[in-house]
């Protein structure tokens, strides 16, 4: 919903999240290059609804967005569940 490349640090990034063309509401986390060494998120939302969420761009750098999703496996005997992941990754300038 947002274009990346017109993303500044202190802006809003706006997206929407999907699964088979439908919007879920799902938690988010993103973070940057040279956040933590560890592994910790620079900022943790959920989209709603819609599928609409926001991320505040904290400084300039490189971003990564990820998502996971996980949904019943069709079969419980031959598996429990899918096990879904997107990411989204853009610089901000």
């Amino acid at each position: 919903m947002t274009n990346p490349s017109e993303v500044k640090a202190g802006d809003y990034f706006r997206f929407k999240l999907l699964y088979q063309g439908k919007p879920i509401a799902e938690y988010i986390n993103a973070t940057y290059v040279g956040f933590s060494t560890e592994n910790a998120w620079a900022y943790s939302t959920r989209t709603d609804n819609r599928g609409v969420g926001d991320i505040k761009i904290l400084t300039a750098g490189i971003w990564v967005i990820k998502a996971n999703l996980k949904a019943p496996y069709p079969d419980s005997e031959e598996a429990d569940e899918y096990s879904y992941t997107t990411s989204l990754t853009f610089e901000v300038r």
